[in-house]
């Protein structure tokens, strides 16, 4: 009775899980993005994929902190910048009990 390979089904449900979450954040973001660009001059636009020096996500990480504070600034009673940071919540919790759940598969020998 050796580890088959194959996924159970509360692996299964932690990947749908993170794949639901990151699609939602994924969408939410980019909507953001247009809340924003629709209300901003055009020069000041937010750019969907920026391509630059570092490659696409060296400046990922800036990007969203300027889609956040300037999303709450046009649209301060909005429920969407509340439900990112549950969707990064979701997101983070849901991988955390990925790895818990490997390890407690590994020391309790289901893992070779």
């Amino acid at each position: 009775m050796g580890y088959d390979g194959a996924v159970n089904r509360v692996e299964t449900l932690l990947f749908l899980l993170f794949a639901t979450f990151s699609v939602a954040l994924f969408g939410v973001y980019h909507f953001m993005i247009f809340a924003v660009n629709k209300r901003v001059p055009r020069a000041s636009r937010i750019p969907h994929v920026r391509l630059s020096r570092g490659g696409l996500w060296a400046s990922h990480g800036f990007e969203w902190k300027m889609v956040t504070r300037e999303y709450k600034r046009l649209y301060p009673s909005s429920f969407v910048n509340y439900f990112t940071v549950a969707c990064l919540a979701s997101i983070t919790a849901t991988a955390i009990a990925f790895v818990a759940l490997r390890v407690w598969e590994y020391t309790n020998g289901r893992l070779p």
